[in-house]
Formats: structure tokens, C-alpha cells, sequence
């Protein structure tokens, strides 16, 4: 006696007009259906697997660059910042982080300029700079970073003078400890 698999089919023709019915089918010839049907699925994620493949291969290096800023930032440290600059000395990877930060975008300079040191450096790093030097401090002013800040400031609003991108930096360096102080109030 063959097994029989029983199948509730079950069909909308039109508003108010249901089909129902009952199919049996042997359950041999039900396995070797699902086993085909697994077998083309099987072969289809190889198809798009190679495709995904091909693409990952493909991707420009401005965006594995990009990948690589958004793991690397907010620099945590000193050692961080001196590899960054490092990275920052090749003018393809320096083009690259100034559209980068570009994107940050605020509804005015300062706003950017506080999205952009924020996404850049930690208050933790920040509060042993100032843009000249000043108090015993090291001056951020003379590191590539800083000038990749300005750029990425003046691509995304062209009307700011250069100097009040450098008045708002060190301003935000200035406040560093004002912001680890109330983090760890609210804390």
C-alpha cells in the first residue's frame, strides 16, 4: 500500500467566489518535488553567491576607505591620532576623509563643526589640544587632521570663512573637560 500525502488546495477566483478542494499525492512523489525544488534554490544562492563575490571584488577603494574611517574614529588616543596622520599624508586617503566628514551636515558651520570634532575625537583626546598651544597644551592646528576638518567644513558650507571654522575648533577643544565633567554628572 503506497502512502498518500493529502493536500488542502485552496483558491480565490473572485470577490465571493471560493474554491476549495483536496488533492492527494503520493508522498514519494511529494519528497522528490521539495528535494527538486530545494536542489534549484540550493543552486540559485550559489548563482547569487559568486554575484555577491564579483561585486565585494569591485567595490572602489574610496568606499573600503570609508569603511575604515568609520571603524577608526573617534581617535582615542595619541597613537591613534599619529597612525591617522599617517593615513592622512596620501592625498587619495586625505580627499577621501574630507567627503566623509562633509556628510556629517548641520543646519549651520558651528553645528557642523561640532558634528565633525565630535565624530573625530573623543573629549577624552581633546582636552590636550588647543588650536595654537596654548595653557601647555599641543597645538592641533599643525596636524593634517585638522586641516581636513576645515576642508570638510568649507565643502559643506562654502560661505564660512576659514576663521571661524578656527575660532569654532577651539572653542570645542576648550570645552572638552566642561564636556567630560557634566557626561560623568549625568552619569
Amino acid at each position: 500500500m503506497a502512502a498518500f500525502l493529502y493536500i488542502l488546495f485552496y483558491f480565490r477566483i473572485a470577490a465571493g467566489y471560493n474554491i476549495w478542494f483536496i488533492s492527494y499525492v503520493p508522498v514519494a512523489a511529494y519528497y522528490n518535488k521539495v528535494l527538486s525544488a530545494l536542489e534549484d534554490v540550493g543552486g540559485k544562492v550559489d548563482i547569487l553567491t559568486e554575484r555577491v563575490q564579483q561585486l565585494t571584488n569591485n567595490i572602489p577603494e574610496e568606499v573600503i576607505n570609508v569603511r575604515s574611517f568609520t571603524d577608526t574614529f573617534p581617535l582615542n588616543n595619541k597613537e591613534q591620532l599619529l597612525e591617522m596622520e599617517k593615513c592622512l599624508a596620501e592625498a587619495a586617503m586625505r580627499n577621501n576623509l574630507v567627503t566623509f566628514l562633509a556628510k556629517e551636515g548641520g543646519t549651520s558651520y558651528k553645528e557642523v563643526i561640532r558634528r565633525i570634532m565630535s565624530k573625530t575625537l573623543t573629549n577624552e583626546l581633546a582636552v590636550s589640544f588647543s588650536w595654537k598651544g596654548w595653557k601647555a597644551k599641543e597645538e592641533f592646528s599643525k596636524y593634517i587632521l585638522a586641516g581636513v576638518i576645515i576642508e570638510a567644513v568649507e565643502k559643506n558650507k562654502s560661505a564660512t570663512t576659514r576663521k571661524e571654522i578656527e575660532l569654532q575648533i577651539s572653542i570645542w577643544l576648550a570645552k572638552a573637560t566642561e564636556r567630560i565633567k557634566n557626561k560623568k554628572y549625568n552619569e
